[in-house]
């Protein structure tokens, strides 16, 4: 969920993350610095507010009802020949 989030907000600096904006910089005539340039202060809130809605959700340690993430074991394979042999192909 995080990389989802960060990744979709984070791209509100480039002129060409999606279609949308692509129509739109063509329509008002920014190229991508100036572009850049414009979108640099909406683009530090938006991480800013992203962040803190994350943390208020995913990332508080005291979260109530939270349980800790705890790692599956490691995947041992049954056949370690085989399992060699197509990782090497």
């Amino acid at each position: 969920m995080t990389t989802v989030w960060l990744a979709n907000t984070a791209s509100l600096l480039l002129p060409v993350s999606n279609l949308t904006k692509i129509l739109a910089s063509d329509r008002i005539g920014l190229d991508p610095l100036p572009w850049a340039a414009r979108m640099w202060w909406p683009q530090l809130v938006a991480i800013a507010i992203t962040m803190l809605l994350l943390w208020w959700w995913y990332w508080r340690p005291a979260r109530a009802g939270a349980d800790p993430f705890v790692p599956p074991p490691p995947h041992v394979p049954p056949d370690p020949l085989l399992y060699r042999t197509a990782l090497v192909a």
